[in-house]
């Protein structure tokens, strides 16, 4: 039985022994405990050669747990390696869980009990069976329905065959209609408008001082000296005053008095209101918009991209005690600085991912507060780089943090933020900086 310090409203739901947390390394759990507030991961770690193993106690809290379209991200999944798992999808990212004893039976009941915790209901029977008993199950379901769907189509399709011919035809015909008295209108203001133009020029004498032109925006007749459009107000130019035949305006530009403008260098306006914004904007002064795009999940892509690139690079390290006392390798130096120095955009979507990133990477049994974790230096020792490397992450949670409390503070998306470096902090056992 593991001794936990549960809050005053929070109560064990389910405890299962041995069992094995398969992450990027395989751990055997003392035991795995389910609550209404969280999930408590115990283990025993080793931290020296000749100490007693201690009680280790990792809690997820079950907020954590992604519920997409309001069903929970758990399921029960077959793993080559490890059998029958239990699989949670965690915002931080996916966990499996394996169990010594009935593991299907183990990894239903957690499935049911966790279902039950977070939207109140038992879990599908597909999802207690597992994707793949799911989908076995359903085939006498779907062969039993196959007749009916089928019967039913071929009676339908008859009728909404006939209605559909139906609507195409009369639609055909009243867009035929549209075309031929668009046509006419057309052939009426040509002839409206050369018929004007004829008796204009005879009426005018050709020593008259007040020739002019038509206007080029709505074919407007125009007197000589005028500067604007009387009919269109578009300013009169040398272009703007034709002496042949005035244009035939179409049906867009005759009654049309919307002005153009052209501006030099690009304007950035909100989606939602139409408020002028800077680069730097998260969210819309004026109505509080989410300013997100396509850029901000593509700036964590490259980040981590070039980490990747980096790692690419790395040399096999020596063997024995000569790699622990080896100064550290120049990968991990590049690294760090890359870490140390990537700037963080000022976008919502930007500052989550580098949040959830960066928690993801930080070693807490490394960078918990103490006084032998005092390392800052890149030109350290290669038994030191991996206290380093998450040390450099926790600087960048912080500064994630930061970055969100100044660009929307008061933005529901914030308060996520907040309680993830929160619940950080503690386990680092850092003094939380509000």
């Amino acid at each position: 039985m593991v001794d936990l310090c549960l809050d005053f409203d929070e109560g064990i739901l389910l405890e299962t022994e041995r069992v094995r947390w398969i992450n990027s390394d395989v751990i055997f759990l003392e035991a795995l405990i389910l609550t209404n507030k969280n999930i408590y991961l115990a283990f025993k770690k080793n931290t020296g050669l000749f100490s007693k193993p201690e009680l280790e106690i990792i809690r997820r809290p079950l907020t954590d747990i992604k519920i997409i379209n309001g069903q929970p991200m758990v399921d029960q999944v077959k793993n080559d390696n490890h059998g029958i798992c239990l699989q949670i999808q965690f915002i931080q990212g996916r966990e499996q869980f394996s169990f010594d004893e009935a593991a299907k039976k183990n990894s239903s009941n957690w499935v049911n009990e966790l279902y039950k915790v977070l939207i109140g209901t038992e879990a599908p029977v597909e999802q207690k069976a597992g994707k793949l008993g799911g989908i076995v199950g359903g085939f006498g379901g779907i062969a039993a329905n196959l007749k009916n769907v089928a019967d039913s189509a071929v009676q339908s399709v008859s009728s909404t065959a006939k209605q559909v011919a139906n609507q195409a035809s009369a639609s055909y015909g009243n867009t035929m209609q549209q075309i031929k008295s668009g046509k006419q209108e057309q052939v009426q203001a040509q002839a409206f408008l050369e018929q004007t133009y004829s008796q204009m020029s005879i009426n005018e004498s050709p020593n008259s001082s007040s020739k002019g032109g038509f206007c080029s925006n709505c074919g407007n007749r125009i007197a000589q000296g005028t500067k604007f459009c009387t009919k269109c107000g578009a300013p009169v130019g040398a272009t703007t005053l034709q002496a042949a035949t005035p244009p035939i305006p179409s049906s867009t530009t005759a009654n049309s008095t919307v002005r153009h403008q052209e501006f030099v260098g690009t304007i950035l306006k909100c989606p939602n209101c139409g408020a002028v914004i800077s680069q730097t904007t998260a969210i819309c002064p004026e109505c509080g918009h989410h300013i997100t795009g396509q850029s901000a999940v593509s700036s964590v892509e490259r980040f981590n991209n070039q980490l990747m690139a980096l790692e690419t690079t790395r040399k096999k390290p020596l063997l024995g005690m000569f790699n622990m006392y080896a100064p550290a390798d120049p990968v991990d130096k590049k690294k760090l600085a890359l870490i140390r120095n990537y700037p963080i955009p000022n976008t919502v979507d930007d500052i989550c991912e580098f949040m959830m990133l960066a928690i993801a990477n930080i070693d807490v049994s490394l960078s918990k507060k103490s006084l032998l974790n005092n390392t800052t230096g890149m030109e350290v020792l290669a038994m030191e780089m991996p206290k380093v490397l998450s040390n450099a992450w926790v600087s960048k949670m912080k500064q994630a943090y930061q970055k969100a409390k100044m660009a929307f503070p008061n933005d529901p998306a914030f308060e996520n933020i907040k309680s993830m470096y929160i619940e950080k902090m503690k386990e680092l056992k850092m003094k939380i900086e509000e």
